[in-house]
């Protein structure tokens, strides 16, 4: 409307309305349609308006009133969402009685007439109801996109549909779909509106036919063409449900509102009065707890029988008496004789494909190779069928998991795909799987059973690290009995409750923990390779952890971190400082955030490192004062001496008799077994070594020691290995024994002949056991003789 002055804009606007051509096209549902393109590029499509537009179901003779004119059959043509449906064609008659293409509430009807050749083209689309599975992010070769489950009408199971709006997991969407040769895909998604209230009436005609509804608060519905979910047949008059509406207002999906709570657990087994002279049942509950609770029905058998192992959802009166009602369908991978019979913890039935990994939504339930069963179990009709076909389930951020470690003996809840551990089962390990689905395959709630051999990694229950020095004084609450500790949980600083069975000496990195319903953290593991977390090797491949090294350094134009400088000189690159957590913890415990550039060369500091892809991930560094050097390992230069390097401290252990060159000489070598270098005696008791760039100074400490020799009577053939002499450093002498005859499955005392002596006890399965034995003041060489009871 604004008239262009400037003769440059102007010749533009010649020149581009000159090149601007239209021609015929047809969109996604083959309607007619305009295509605007400028030489080769298009500028859009835009479907030709309507003559006729209905939105439920609509006869011929309607057609032919509101079109005013008639149209042979042979020339009318129909098509659903953009497939030509040849069968479906009829005439444009008056007094027509013939439904037209898929007749039904919320079908969308157009029709294009053409005048001059006397044709029509009826062009239906449908909408469908759906659920939000999970949304996915644009990345560099692709656009956002949300990926949709099907419900009862499925042009697809799977769906996605690229989108920047954000939509909530588990939200009921609408949605169309094209099905046109060369296109097939969905063409919009909307968040659908919902009601709910009591039900009052149902129409129900048992053809099914368009005035099919119900009346739900006091406002009558009519329910859609593709309306899924319950059947009006099983809504009850009286019962509550929520009804979810198409873009017209026809009910789409109908979902009954449980009249228990929406509260989930697992019955596990089931007592009648016979028993204990009271209804009972075994249940483990959403949040990870198991109880055995008084019912107020007999469930292990009569009328109101329900499956072992099935879910269900629970009411609780004021006299804590619980009413159950078992879900509509259960699925499980145990059947045997009707549920579950021995209990949970003894799997009857090894399904040994089960996998489902964190953050992963597809759960593989059974490989489909006829050995792992799925059951379902519907409640309401008691029937049962049995698959030994492949079943994956999907799982999303609202699916509770409720894992059973055997192992563990315990319990562990958690919500969402993201926060549930990788479960694998094992060649020679079970997994069993109780599970319900609310919509579609989408799993609502799954018990999973986890027998030993099965591998089991809660990478949302796993790095936590632990302050020893932070550590409070013993708690009790009525969360229970704990202590605080100052920690690091998933990148986060926070202060955590550990039980007290667990002590107040935890520190450093623990691969993998669990809490119970309190928040407390009951287990730790204190391997780190339990689950499948490695210690640190001196690469890092793959995921490993160094635990309580001790020195670090680091290496700026190479942005490496020397680790356990004390013992091995780690050279390893740390990761890119948007990638890389570095936290500092102070001689106090209290731990704070920490970067690449704050890292200072220390030599007693301890330092703990998770690496993966030969790269530090999270560096911990833990204060230590120069007058609490932690002690280092011994290694031994042969049975007489040995050297113990700690900070820039040296300590020899030798012989009386030892110079205090040999001691030096003993001391030198030790260094260049650790890796170090330049070496300069500054005097007998001081020298100067250089290791990866960083130059100490070592002071050096003769300890006297003497040797000691046992012999044995080996009435059990117990031998001291490797060798029947050792050192004795101070009072006390580690000497190592094996036993060949038997498994040390019971503790054994030890005893030595010769000298005043006291030992400990050794404990194993046919392993080396290092048994410390006090001699006493020890001032020459000693022969000893070792016996057993």
């Amino acid at each position: 409307n604004e008239t262009i002055k400037d003769d440059n804009k102007m010749q533009f606007a010649e020149k581009y309305f000159t090149d601007l051509k239209k021609q015929a096209d047809r969109d996604d549902f083959y309607r007619p349609a305009t295509t605007w393109k400028v030489k080769a590029e298009k500028i859009g499509t835009y479907t030709d308006t309507p003559d006729l537009t209905y939105t439920k179901g609509v006869k011929n003779g309607d057609i032919y009133s509101d079109l005013g004119s008639k149209v042979a059959k042979e020339n009318v043509s129909v098509y659903v969402n953009g497939v030509k449906k040849a069968d479906k064609a009829v005439a444009i008659a008056k007094g027509g009685d013939v439904k037209v293409g898929e007749d039904g509430n919320g079908v969308l009807t157009e029709v294009y007439y053409d005048a001059d050749a006397e044709t029509a083209e009826i062009i239906q689309v449908i909408t469908y109801v759906g659920e939000v599975e999970k949304t996915v992010k644009a990345t560099a070769t692709k656009d956002a996109y949300i990926v949709l489950s099907a419900k009862d009408f499925r042009p697809s199971t799977k769906l996605t549909f690229e989108t920047d709006e954000k939509f909530e997991d588990d939200a009921i969407v609408l949605y169309t779909y094209s099905e046109m040769e060369g296109v097939e895909k969905v063409e919009s998604v909307e968040v659908a509106e919902s009601a709910e209230g009591v039900v009052t009436k149902v129409v129900n005609k048992s053809d099914d036919t368009a005035n099919n509804g119900l009346t739900l608060a006091g406002t009558e519905y009519k329910v859609s063409y593709a309306k899924s979910g319950e059947l009006l047949s099983n809504v009850a008059v009286k019962g509550e449900y929520v009804v979810y509406l198409d873009t017209n207002g026809y009910v789409i999906f109908i979902e009954e509102v449980e009249n228990v709570s929406s509260d989930y657990a697992l019955l596990v087994n089931a007592q009648d009065k016979n028993d204990f002279s009271a209804n009972r049942a075994l249940l483990v509950f959403a949040d990870g707890t198991d109880k055995v609770v008084p019912t107020a029905k007999n469930y292990k058998s009569g009328t109101d029988t329900i499956k072992y192992g099935s879910v269900v959802t629970y009411r609780v009166d004021e006299d804590g008496v619980y009413t159950l009602k078992p879900v509509a369908t259960t699925w499980m991978t145990e059947e045997t004789n009707g549920g579950l019979t021995t209990g949970i913890q003894d799997n009857v039935h090894a399904n040994t494909t089960f996998s489902m990994t964190n953050d992963k939504a597809g759960i593989k339930i059974a490989g489909g190779t006829g050995t792992d069963k799925v059951y379902s179990y519907v409640a309401k009709t008691g029937n049962k069928t049995e698959s030994t076909g492949a079943v994956t389930v999907t799982a999303n951020s609202s699916t509770v998991f409720v894992v059973y470690d055997k192992a563990a003996d315990e319990f562990t809840s958690y919500t969402g795909i993201k926060n549930a551990p990788t479960i694998t089962a094992a060649a020679d390990g079970d997994v069993n799987a109780f599970w319900y689905c609310k919509n579609g395959t989408m799993a609502t709630i799954m018990f999973i059973v986890v027998k030993d051999n099965t591998v089991v990694t809660d990478d949302a229950h796993s790095t936590i690290f632990l302050s020893k020095e932070s550590v409070s004084d013993r708690i009790h609450d009525v969360d229970g009995d704990y202590f605080e500790y100052q920690a690091v949980v998933n990148g986060e600083i926070k202060t955590v409750k550990v039980d007290e069975d667990l002590g107040d000496g935890l520190e450093g990195i623990y691969a993998n923990y669990r809490t119970d319903k309190y928040g407390i953290i009951t287990y730790v593991d204190t391997t780190g390779a339990t689950h499948g977390f490695a210690n640190f090797d001196g690469a890092g491949a793959t995921k490993q952890y160094l635990h309580a090294g001790v020195g670090v350094g680091k290496n700026s134009k190479d942005y490496t971190v020397i680790l356990d400088t004390k013992t091995n000189d780690y050279v390893i690159t740390m990761a890119d400082a948007a990638d890389a957590n570095v936290y500092y913890v102070d001689k106090d415990g209290e731990i704070s955030t920490a970067s690449y550039s704050s890292i200072v060369v220390d030599d007693n500091d301890k330092v703990y490192a998770i690496v993966e892809d030969y790269m530090v991930k999270t560096l911990y560094i833990q204060e230590v004062d120069d007058d609490e050097i932690p002690a280092g390992p011994v290694v031994s230069t042969g049975y007489d001496v040995s050297a113990t390097i700690a900070g820039t401290a040296i300590t020899v252990n030798a012989k009386a008799t030892e110079t205090t060159a040999t001691v030096l000489d003993i001391a030198i070598a030790e260094l260049q077994a650790q890796g170090y270098s330049n070496i300069t005696a500054n005097s007998d008791t001081s020298v100067t070594a250089t290791k990866s760039g960083v130059t100490k100074v070592f002071t050096i400490k003769h300890n006297e020691a003497y040797k000691v020799t046992f012999t044995t009577a080996d009435p059990n053939n117990v031998v001291c290995s490797p060798a029947s002499i050792y050192l004795a450093e101070g009072d006390k002498v580690n000497v190592e024994v094996t036993n060949g005859y038997d498994n040390w499955n019971t503790v054994r005392t030890w005893t030595v002949a010769g000298a005043a002596a006291t030992c400990g006890t050794a404990t194993g399965t046919g392993k080396v056991q290092v048994v410390p034995v006090t001699m006493g003041v020890i001032d020459g060489d000693k022969t000893a003789t070792m016996s057993w009871t």
